[in-house]
């Protein structure tokens, strides 16, 4: 009967949780998952974006067994993977036609910045530290816990701010925002599939581990 039929229907489907970083999860993932289920259809996927070190967390915590994380962890426990390349750069809507500033230039643009707890704020505050420099005597405008709100205040021309790369890549193109260089401050990064050291992925889970680590991931870009 149809309740028999849609029992073994939920008993016969996959499941997948994967916690992401929102920088890769909100703008390049969602093409990769789309990519994989026409390949899995029978794979139910959840997507979870937190912070890097909530992802790893969830890893340790069992909450979740797949992982896509910014930079490399200090975390015995965590094995990686590199999945992908990318940098954090300086774009403004209307920059005055100026493609390069200084840092004492810099520090008096108006900044829009994620919140402490993010991946792209410990990046740039570690960079301008290497430099001698506190992010907190900039001209911060406000802090953001969303790239889609930081490029959103960007586009309207409300600040600049430090965004990866894989965000603004096609409003650059466009000539909707404009890249801005650093003197003497590049922020490169790397993106990495997350396991806890010693699990065995179940067989789902390795398929997308394998899909999200080889050339047909088709991340959006």
């Amino acid at each position: 009967n149809l309740q028999k039929d849609l029992k073994n229907l939920q008993s016969s489907t996959l499941a997948l949780k994967i916690g992401s970083c929102k920088a890769i999860g909100e703008y390049a993932l969602p093409c990769s998952i789309y990519a994989f289920k026409k390949i899995h259809d029978d794979i139910q996927i959840e997507v979870q974006l937190a912070s890097s070190f909530e992802v790893v967390q969830n890893l340790l915590n069992h909450t979740i067994n797949v992982g896509i994380i910014q930079g490399n962890p200090d975390a015995e426990d965590i094995e990686t993977l590199k999945i992908a390349s990318d940098e954090l750069i300086l774009v403004g809507h209307l920059s005055g036609g100026k493609k390069a500033v200084s840092l004492a230039e810099l520090s008096q643009m108006p900044l829009i910045a994620m919140v402490n707890s993010s991946d792209s704020r410990r990046l740039l505050e570690e960079a301008l530290r290497e430099k001698g420099l506190d992010l907190g005597k900039f001209n911060l405008v406000y802090s953001l816990d969303s790239y889609s709100a930081i490029r959103s205040s960007v586009l309207a021309g409300d600040g600049f701010s430090f965004l990866p790369r894989i965000i603004v890549r096609r409003d650059l193109k466009d000539g909707a925002l404009e890249e801005i260089s650093v003197e003497g401050m590049d922020i490169p990064f790397h993106y990495y599939a997350a396991v806890r050291k010693g699990y065995q992925l179940a067989k789902h889970e390795r398929y997308f581990g394998d899909f999200i680590c080889s050339s047909r991931r088709n991340l959006c870009v």
